[in-house]
């Protein structure tokens, strides 16, 4: 049938191209429907996919709800007035009891601190060229102005020779030269040491001009220094030493006195802190120690050339500063810094941190106390509170229940709930009207999740008892009391009743969602390397665990659960004295001394799990990796890729088919060809004959 269909074609003046086209859509038809099935495969995969997204997001809101932190929120709230300082803030976790107490700040709590003991940098070199002098900021050439009066300097003037003779290159003699009616000194620092520029007047002293092209006030310490009285004159003095550290050049070269040239180390607090002179500076040196885990925070004075080290933490705890190798044995920069003497000896300035001192009305009867840090938790249970500020007057603190924060948390889990099975109805049912039905049709496993999580949010968490056990006791349902499930769809929460039981039973709520009593057991009698067990598996679920444990420490576990059958075997490994976390999700399993052959039993018991729990394990069982969801997806994966192999052999053979049908036909097609040329010549010769005859 093709052929003729082809030849009849070529007859009538088609050309090959086109009849090999209309010849393939035919051969295609196979392939088309297999394309056609993945595609419709892929599209289950991708919304099986966002399905396991909208799961998980309602597990995480169910979890939030169980763990109870947004369920059974505080506020807190004081008596202080607004744009007041408060005392202290205050915040209250879900464990917190609601009602008032009163606090008096008595202390705050403060770091010890050590410095060192004098200033660290050489003093002003005064008789060299200012730009070498040590000063920190370096002066620079140009004018600077006192009483309006411009004085002059340039890159050989020095701060003084020693005599400052009328007329000299100093800055002393130009000062007292100036006819500005100001002299100046050089006079000591704090240390005794010639460090300080003070100007003396009969009356006040007016520094720098806009017109100023040098920066030497700022750099002498003088243009923000205050003047004072001092008997019948006016003065200004520098208000920071003028030789100081070059912290931010090497330590070689920083002019710190007695600093050995060799690398070295020190300590603090036990934490050792190395160092090169010849590559470091001290800025980096400061950064390094803020690094560490020293505990301390270290800062540079520029005012005082001192290095100040501060505790971290607060109260009373003193800092220790040692060097590694006193001075014969290498470095010594915390003795050039003046931490440490040359025996190693400190001599530091301490100022040792206090403890806070506070009272609150039902503790202790009011009774004063102490704290080595300004914050303080559980004092008050469930409280914490963090000192501001000393205070006579007692601020009264009320704690009570945040029902905005937990009908929010609420509402947001009805939403996710309610949008998550709707999407999960759009992509399982099928409309009989329009004979359609969603990607995920058919799938038995999906449609029977509403109904599971129905009931699950229908009945009464496991163990609890009273009148409040299920979350219809608190608003949250599916409409009408007794309402048969799958009556309704949506979860309805009643804000009115669900905040009167925030109000007179706050517990209940709490119990309601996330309840959970769970103990979990090393049974005696067991022959194999364990010899305790700590905290409760992470499935909440009851049940018995098969240990088996081997000499060379490899160690297995068979689950079976109360009233189901035993799970697939999980193993993992131990060490002598050592510990599992992983094969019994949320317990430690610890070894002995000896690993040895043999077995051990543990029973896990749920005695009460909350309606939140019960949830959310079952949508965990679905949504976590390896869950059912994620083994569903991966069989629509492999359909997928073999679909993708059958397309890709299909069109390997299609292409050769088209290419064996353009040869064949372009081979008809030459032959017709040559048909009708002889067709035409034989025509044209019994023309001839006839015309002959």
């Amino acid at each position: 049938m093709s052929s003729s269909f082809a030849l009849s074609g070529l007859a009538s003046g088609v050309d090959t191209a086109s009849l090999v086209q209309q010849l393939m859509a035919v051969e295609r038809r196979p392939l088309d429907k297999v394309i056609a099935q993945q595609n419709r495969t892929e599209n289950r995969s991708k919304v099986l996919a966002d399905l396991t997204s909208r799961l998980q997001t309602l597990k995480s809101k169910l979890a939030a709800l169980a763990e109870g932190g947004s369920l059974n929120a505080k506020s807190v709230s004081t008596d202080v007035a607004a744009g007041a300082v408060a005392p202290a803030t205050v915040s209250a976790g879900p464990s917190a009891a609601n009602g008032s107490f009163k606090l008096w700040v008595d202390r705050l709590a403060t770091s010890t601190r050590a410095e060192s003991a004098g200033a660290i940098g050489q003093a002003v070199n005064a008789g060299v060229a200012l730009a070498s002098a040590g000063f920190g900021l370096i002066p620079t050439t140009g004018t600077f102005s006192i009483n309006g009066v411009a004085i002059t300097i340039d890159e050989n003037t020095v701060l003084s020779d020693g005599v400052d003779a009328s007329g000299s290159n100093t800055i002393i003699a130009k000062i007292n030269d100036a006819g500005v009616g100001v002299t100046a000194t050089l006079v000591n620092d704090s240390d005794g040491r010639p460090n300080k520029l003070k100007l003396t007047s009969a009356s006040t002293i007016q520094l720098g001009s806009g017109a100023d092209t040098s920066n030497f006030l700022t750099a002498a310490k003088l243009l923000a220094a205050p003047n004072v009285t001092e008997g019948a004159n006016q003065t200004i003095t520098s208000t920071g030493n003028l030789g100081v550290a070059q912290v931010s050049r090497t330590l070689n070269e920083a002019r710190l006195t007695g600093l050995s040239g060799s690398a070295g180390s020190f300590t603090i607090n036990g934490v050792t802190i190395s160092y090169d002179p010849a590559v470091d500076s001290l800025n980096t040196v400061i950064s390094r120690i803020n690094a560490s885990a020293a505990g301390v925070t270290a800062s540079y004075d520029s005012v005082t050339d001192r290095i100040r080290l501060t505790n971290n933490a607060t109260g009373s705890q003193a800092i220790a500063v040692a060097a590694v190798n006193p001075p014969a044995g290498g470095g010594n920069l915390v003795e050039a810094v003046r931490f440490v003497d040359g025996s190693g000896a400190s001599i530091a300035t301490t100022t040792i941190g206090e403890t806070a001192m506070y009272r609150i009305d039902g503790v202790a009867g009011g009774a004063t106390q102490y704290s080595a840090s300004n914050t303080i938790a559980d004092v008050v249970p469930g409280v914490t509170i963090t000192l501001k500020a000393v205070s006579a007057t007692p601020m009264t603190v009320t704690v009570s229940q945040d029902t905005a924060t937990t009908l929010s948390a609420v509402r947001d889990f009805v939403s996710t709930y309610n949008s998550a099975m709707a999407y999960l109805r759009q992509q399982t049912t099928y409309d009989v009207a329009t004979k359609t039905g969603g990607p995920l049709t058919g799938d038995s496993l999906l449609r029977g999740i509403e109904v599971s999580l129905k009931n699950i949010l229908v009945s009464p968490g496991d163990g609890l008892t009273g009148t409040t056990t299920k979350l219809a006791d608190i608003g949250i349902s599916f409409g009408v009391a007794g309402t048969a499930i799958g009556a309704t769809k949506d979860l309805v929460l009643d804000e009115a009743k669900l905040t009167e039981a925030l109000k007179n039973n706050p517990f209940a709520v709490r119990e309601v969602f996330g309840s959970l009593t769970q103990t979990t057991t090393l049974q005696a009698g067991g022959s194999g390397s364990l010899t305790s067990i700590s905290g409760n598996p992470t499935a909440r679920q009851s049940g018995t665990y098969q240990i088996t444990t081997k000499a060379d420490g490899t160690i297995e576990a068979v689950f079976t659960p109360t009233g189901g059958t035993a799970q697939p075997k999980v193993t993992g490994t131990i060490t002598a004295n050592g510990v599992n976390t992983t094969l019994i999700p949320g317990v430690t399993l610890r070894a002995g001394a000896a690993l040895v052959d043999g077995t051990h039993t543990i029973t896990t018991t749920v005695a009460t799990k909350g309606v939140a729990y019960k949830a959310a394990d079952y949508l965990a069982v679905l949504t976590d990796a390896g869950g059912t969801l994620e083994k569903r997806k991966t069989e629509l994966t492999s359909q997928i890729e073999s679909f993708k192999d059958r397309v890709e052999e299909m069109e390997r053979r299609l292409a050769q088919k088209e290419e064996q049908l353009t040869k064949k036909f372009v081979a008809m097609e030459r032959a017709l060809s040559k048909l009708k040329n002889d067709q035409n010549a034989l025509v044209q010769a019994l023309a001839g004959l006839q015309r002959t005859g």
